[in-house]
């Protein structure tokens, strides 16, 4: 694990000279209109998108497939959904949106057939800080990280 944190800083250091430390403001209008009417972008910055492979047992970060790396925003829908998108630039095309979620998911029990208790048990969603540049959260389908170019940015 400590020579995998190794490579993520290694690879940390060449992504920050070969990416923009910020997002200009072309960028962000891109972002905002990706995002639709009825949205704002709260935050906005350069990242890479990583998903966490198994490969015999270890779990290692591959870049996330047909996903650039461009402005990842924090993405504020009407009337309380945020969601993380990433769009490809210039082409202004939404290529990753994820909903931060805070819902009930799993329902326990039929409270009609049998009279069974609902029991109702939240799903939160788990965003983590693994390094001052690298973030990590469960998707729809994988879990994923990002790769921030600017640690100040990621804060």
């Amino acid at each position: 694990q400590q020579q995998q944190q190794q490579q993520q800083q290694q690879h940390h250091q060449q992504q920050q000279q070969q990416q923009r430390r910020s997002v200009s403001e072309s960028d962000r209008a891109a972002v905002a209109r990706a995002a639709g009417r009825g949205a704002s972008v709260v935050a906005c910055c350069a990242a890479r998108l990583y998903e966490a492979l198994r490969a015999g047992g270890e779990r290692r970060w591959a870049r996330c497939g047909g996903v650039a790396a461009g402005p990842a925003a924090l993405v504020h829908v009407q009337p309380c959904h945020h969601f993380i998108h990433i769009v490809e630039l210039p082409s202004g095309r939404l290529s990753f949106s994820q909903e931060l979620y805070n819902e009930v998911s799993v329902i326990v029990g039929t409270f009609f057939a049998c009279g069974c208790t609902l029991i109702a048990e939240p799903a939160q969603f788990n965003y983590t800080v693994s390094t001052p540049f690298f973030h990590c959260f469960e998707g729809d389908a994988e879990v994923y990280g990002l790769s921030f170019a600017d640690e100040a940015e990621a804060a």
